[in-house]
């Protein structure tokens, strides 16, 4: 099962997900074939991918995020094990986001992730538009809600919830 995919271009796309027993899925196509990739650190889900560019591609799922640099994954921290970052995005190396169950909001900004503070519920999703300007969808039972950074602080954005079964 494929969680998500992103395509840096035509002869660069990532794909991440779970296999049919339950193994880390991780491929890559570079207009030809795919190449299959073992996750790192232990990573039993793979839910999130973002390509900055061909050497700079960012995973996040069960167990934190990795990173490739082009040629080698690396294990780039994040979470405790059992958190499930379900959504990562950035801009550049040293401005990536990720989100995911529990409420968990983390920046990375080169050297470290730093976690800010979310009573909106699970985050289920970022978009970094800019350095400034970074958008994430939350939910806690069945109210929608949104966060956004304004480059200073991660502020709640109301969203409105036409029906009860509606969701973000």
């Amino acid at each position: 099962m494929l969680n998500h995919v992103d395509a840096i271009g035509p002869d660069d796309v990532w794909a991440v997900g779970i296999t049919s027993d339950s193994a880390p899925l991780l491929r890559h196509w570079d207009g030809v074939r795919w190449r299959s990739f073992a996750a790192l650190g232990g990573m039993l889900r793979l839910y999130g991918v973002d390509g900055l560019s061909s050497h700079d591609v960012w995973v996040g799922g069960q167990g934190g995020v990795i990173h490739w640099d082009g040629s080698t994954w690396t294990q780039v921290g994040g979470s405790e094990p059992d958190t499930q970052l379900v959504s990562v995005d950035g801009d550049r190396s040293d401005d990536v986001w990720a989100v995911g169950y529990g409420g968990v909001v983390e920046r990375w900004d080169g050297t470290s992730w730093t976690r800010f503070p979310n009573q909106r519920g699970s985050a289920n999703g970022v978009d970094v538009v800019a350095q400034d300007d970074v958008w994430i969808a939350c939910s806690f039972a069945l109210e929608a809600g949104m966060l956004h950074w304004d480059g200073h602080d991660l502020v709640p954005v109301n969203v409105p919830t036409p029906g009860r079964d509606s969701r973000l």
